[in-house]
């Protein structure tokens, strides 16, 4: 578990500093002077925050818990995946009003953002 603390917590760090790098490019409100980067910024250092704690904890050796591995044969976990898919693949091929305004459904993240070219 240790080891695996480790990685998720530099990982989740490196997209703390992504998005903080990210909202330096946003433009600054005028008036107020916090601008639309404000809560994404907050949130990002609190990622950034808690990834750093992760990573300390785990180098002192209080990692909680065993790493359990995923198993579709697992009671529960194939309900779970062929839920989520079905509810993608429903939402692929039903085309009506309500969700052509929506792009951040499910339908958008899942079949239409990673092959937009």
């Amino acid at each position: 578990m240790k080891l695996a603390d480790i990685i998720s917590g530099i990982i989740s760090g490196l997209i703390g500093v992504y998005v903080l790098i990210t909202c330096s490019y946003y433009p600054e409100d005028l008036i107020m002077k916090i601008g639309p980067a404000f809560f994404p910024e907050i949130l990002a250092w609190g990622l950034v925050v808690f990834s750093v704690l992760l990573i300390l904890q785990a180098i002192a050796g209080k990692s909680l818990g065993e790493f359990e591995k995923l198993s579709i044969k697992r009671q529960g976990n194939a309900k779970n995946y062929c839920c989520c898919f079905g509810y993608g693949y429903l939402l692929h091929h039903i085309k009506t009003d309500r969700l052509s305004h929506r792009n951040d459904s499910l339908y958008h993240v899942l079949y239409v953002y990673p092959w937009k070219s």
